[in-house]
């Protein structure tokens, strides 16, 4: 391990250190991740002409990435899946295996889209936003190599339960029913969505 402010590569005391406040973290594969509060040393050297980078926990820092597109809102593009198929681990047949699509072409071709959005409608999102949050859970959190800390896990936690939660409430099965009942909910006479009649 080189000591503090000497190069990583020649051992020269005459390096120039800098720890920048806001940087853009290119090196994931994602375009426009911007790492703030100075977690990246950067080291110039002009004796060997060497600049190197440090980024202070990336192992954390890539599955906090993960996290993140996991529970963002819809609009996945091509290289977010790409990056959340590489972080789970599994390949492009193995995904499509586990959204019921026959060919590992489609995850290629979706991948492909780059920095634009997989899907045209958030629904048609649904289906692979479960199973790539079933995937990190598995893959990621529960694997041993995980650095999330609890507070991290509790937030992916809450938010997978509040979606499922959601999602049994609008597959719940329900009896024959009658007419569609619209009331008005407040003097104002603002309407509100009733029920259906049994």
């Amino acid at each position: 391990m080189a000591a503090a402010n000497r190069c990583p590569v020649c051992g020269s005391a005459k390096v120039r250190v800098e720890s920048p406040e806001r940087w853009e973290y290119a090196h994931c594969g994602l375009t426009g991740v911007m790492l703030e509060g100075a977690g990246v040393v950067l080291t110039d050297c002009p004796a060997c002409a060497e600049t190197t980078t440090l980024v202070r926990n990336e192992a954390q820092l890539q599955q906090v990435i993960g996290l993140s597109l996991v529970l963002g809102g819809p609009g996945l593009t091509g290289e977010e899946l790409r990056y959340l198929r590489n972080l789970c681990g599994i390949s492009q047949d193995d995904l499509a295996r586990q959204i019921g699509r026959s060919r590992r072409e489609t995850i290629a071709d979706w991948e492909a889209r780059g920095t634009h959005p997989v899907f045209r409608a958030p629904f048609d999102e649904l289906n692979l936003r479960i199973v790539l949050m079933s995937l990190f859970r598995s893959h990621v959190i529960e694997a041993e190599y995980c650095c999330l800390s609890p507070r991290h896990v509790a937030l992916f936690d809450e938010s997978a339960a509040s979606l499922i939660a959601r999602l049994d409430e609008l597959l719940e099965p329900h009896a024959p029913h009658g007419p569609l009942s619209v009331r008005r909910a407040t003097p104002n006479g603002e309407w509100a969505p009733g029920g259906r009649a049994a």
